[in-house]
């Protein structure tokens, strides 16, 4: 489908995990190729270059970056392909046929940003800034991503 939908992403900042931002994705092969399904997707941006890539207006992946789709569902592996700028893990319940990530457009969610953080606040300012920014309300957040990922390389 091409519905679209908002996402929270987070940089790391010196070894901190930034404030989250969020992103609007959409696009016509986003999602589900065949079938009834419910997919939750976290797209990790490994390379410097892929950080940069978030400072634009849009980006498509597939198009601007690369990507690999890392396990899918239970029990099902993928390829990972270590010159990938982002990496993509999914998992997902009910019918299931294919799953496309191809030509997915991610635009920055200032709107959102706005009602979160009260105040005008660019994406990269808040992707560039340690989670202190972050409001009380995403600390959650924040601490899933430390406890899954706090070792993780910072670019």
């Amino acid at each position: 489908g091409g519905e679209g939908s908002t996402r929270m992403v987070s940089c790391r900042v010196n070894g901190v995990w930034s404030a989250p931002s969020f992103l609007n994705t959409g696009g016509v092969s986003f999602g589900l190729l065949i079938g009834g399904q419910v997919v939750d997707n976290v797209l990790l941006f490994m390379t410097p270059y892929s950080r940069q890539m978030l400072n634009r207006n849009s980006l498509q992946l597939g198009g601007d970056l690369s990507f690999a789709l890392g396990p899918v569902g239970e029990g099902v592996g993928g390829t990972i392909d270590p010159l990938s700028h982002v990496f993509v893990y999914s998992s997902g319940t009910g019918l299931y046929a294919g799953l496309s990530l191809s030509g997915t457009v991610m635009t920055h969610g200032e709107d959102r940003n706005r009602m979160l953080y009260g105040n005008v606040f660019s994406s990269d300012q808040i992707l560039s800034t340690p989670g202190n920014l972050a409001p009380p309300s995403v600390q959650p957040f924040l601490e899933v991503l430390n406890h899954y990922a706090g070792n993780g390389p910072s670019h």
